[in-house]
């Protein structure tokens, strides 16, 4: 089995901060991005800065290179709930910088890494807004579908390469900030359930490695 070697954007909270948490649980090798240089509570190496900047990138692609990351995680995203019509021009700018642009650059850059040392897999998180529409959140299922798109094209353009993996994840709702106000919030999932799904992906043998992973409340 290889090592895994995993990086996490956007690990600070949430589902990022999970992934790092359950990955320490299992001895995993686990880093992260936040964005601000405050100190972890997580106690492991991080890069800080904001993810839209081409230096935070450049720190971050550095990192993969110095600790031989095997597995990126694109999980730094931002939400909106808001029609159209009320959305200003810097909030539609933020969101598919931080949601569409970031993981484009990043992963362009992770896969060439990957290539070289033969081996690498990229998880995109996702969710049910790359597959359907909803109301107020057209920006927001705009970037989802987008990096649905970037991930089913990457799988071909990578299939014939032996140890490179492109995995779509596709979130139902779960205990999150996004979910906090909904009447169903007690029903929904845990966090680190869900973290903990991904990385049983993560873990299998390259082989059986599925390019799409699916978690709903039932999974």
């Amino acid at each position: 089995m290889i090592e895994r070697r995993i990086f996490v954007t956007g690990g600070s909270s949430g589902l990022g901060k999970e992934l790092v948490l359950q990955s320490l649980n299992r001895n995993l090798l686990s880093f992260f991005h936040q964005r601000t240089n405050s100190a972890s509570e997580l106690g492991v190496e991080f890069v800080y800065g904001d993810i839209k900047d081409l230096k935070t990138q450049d720190d971050i692609i550095s990192f993969v290179k110095e600790k031989n990351i095997n597995v990126f995680i694109n999980n730094a995203a931002i939400y909106s709930n808001k029609p159209i019509k009320d959305i200003t021009y810097n909030e539609i700018n933020e969101l598919i910088s931080v949601n569409l642009l970031s993981p484009i650059f990043l992963t362009k850059r992770v896969l060439d890494i990957f290539s070289e040392q033969g081996q690498g897999m990229v998880y995109n998180i996702n969710s049910l807004a790359g597959i359907n529409g909803s109301k107020n959140e057209s920006i927001y299922c705009t970037t989802k579908h987008g990096l649905k798109g970037l991930t089913d094209s990457l799988k071909y353009e990578y299939k014939g390469q032996k140890n490179i993996r492109i995995v779509n994840v596709t979130l139902g709702a779960f205990k999150s900030k996004m979910t906090i106000d909904r009447d169903t919030y007690p029903l929904l999932g845990e966090t680190s359930d869900v973290a903990n799904c991904i990385l049983d992906h993560i873990c299998q043998n390259y082989n059986s490695i599925s390019s799409d992973l699916i978690i709903t409340r039932n999974s």
